[in-house]
Parts: C-alpha cells; structure tokens; sequence
C-alpha cells in the first residue's frame, strides 16, 4: 500500500468533511435570516 495514496484519500476525505460541515453551517445561517422560502401558514419564520 503506497502511502501517496493513503495520504490523498486521507485529504480528500478531511476535505469532504470540512466542505459538508461549511455548507451544513450556510444553510442553516441563510434559513436564519429568512432568505430560505419555507412552507408556514402564518408567514413568518419559526423560531
């Protein structure tokens, strides 16, 4: 097992999980903010 190999799986893989953790973090800010249309009877934003 060549170690350029595993350390390039290794660098992908931290990168997945930053990128999924930044992207997780955007929406969660941007349905914060409301610029996320969301189904509500009243109109406005839970929470």
């Amino acid at each position: 097992m060549s170690l350029s190999l595993c350390l390039e799986r290794f660098a992908v893989g931290i990168a997945y999980a930053i990128w999924s953790g930044v992207g997780i973090v955007l929406i969660a800010l941007l349905a914060a903010r409301g610029e996320i249309p969301r189904r509500t009877e009243s109109g406005e934003a839970r929470g």
